[in-house]
């Protein structure tokens, strides 16, 4: 038996719902490129495997292929990306460290008012994991 590869007709890919929103190509690339650095060092801090990252990765991309960047902030989906993801790849860490790394991560960075507003809190990764699940389609069974 073949499996055969999963492939998303073009159609579907552009425009995107943020470039629908007014998101430039530019700011939207911009903005994807670092939720991925976001993502990729609270993975390291997080001590997760590549594929737990790599799943994460994903999990973002594919949330805002179905709903605007306009309509959600970028650090929570990729906070509750990393954490939907270190679930299903079995690695699951804590939501207060999760939130933490982030925080660290994005202070690192100097998060200023260009990238949204950061919100800090307990739980917040679980306020924003449902819509991700919701919007890809998938199923988890806890």
């Amino acid at each position: 038996m073949r499996v055969q590869p999963y492939r998303i007709p073009a159609a579907h890919l552009y425009p995107t719902p943020s470039a629908k929103d007014g998101v430039s190509e530019e700011e939207e690339f911009q903005n994807r490129a670092f939720a991925a650095e976001v993502i990729q060092e609270a993975g390291i801090r997080l001590k997760l495997p590549q594929n737990c990252v790599a799943t994460a990765l994903f999990i973002f991309h594919r949330f805002f292929f179905r709903c605007s960047m306009k309509a959600h902030d970028i650090t929570s989906v990729a906070m509750a990306s990393t954490f939907i993801a270190a679930k299903v790849e079995e690695c699951p860490r804590r939501n207060r460290d999760v939130i933490n790394v982030f925080n660290a991560c994005l202070q690192k960075r100097r998060y200023d008012e260009k990238w949204g507003k950061w919100k800090e809190g307990k739980g917040k990764d679980i306020e924003v994991e449902q819509p991700p699940f919701q919007v890809s389609g998938e199923c988890v069974v806890h």
